[in-house]
């Protein structure tokens, strides 16, 4: 069984973040905006919580960030940034 830690995994996106804010654009993708990409140029992560500033997305500024954000890579590529997170730092554990 895949256990993850989120305290960790939340703090790591946050760093992750400030790296890679200036460098890629980040993509907002979920059942709220009809799994229409919607690029989110002003945006932070606290806690669990995905910001939106000066976006309104069906009546809601306020998100999950882990089932929502992506970011564009070189090739224009949306990447999972959840997956991208567990992968690079190897946040999962595994339990039997």
């Amino acid at each position: 069984m895949k256990v993850i830690n989120t305290i960790l995994l939340n703090r790591l996106a946050i760093m992750e973040l400030n790296n890679l804010r200036n460098i890629c654009p980040f993509v907002f993708k979920s059942l709220c905006s009809d799994n229409k990409e919607i690029i989110i140029p002003h945006f932070y992560i606290h806690n669990d919580s995905l910001y939106i500033q000066n976006k309104v997305i069906n009546g809601k500024n306020e998100f999950l960030w882990q089932p929502s954000l992506y970011f564009k890579n070189g090739y224009n590529k949306n990447i999972f940034y959840y997956d991208y997170l567990v992968d690079k730092y190897n946040v999962a554990t595994y339990k039997s």
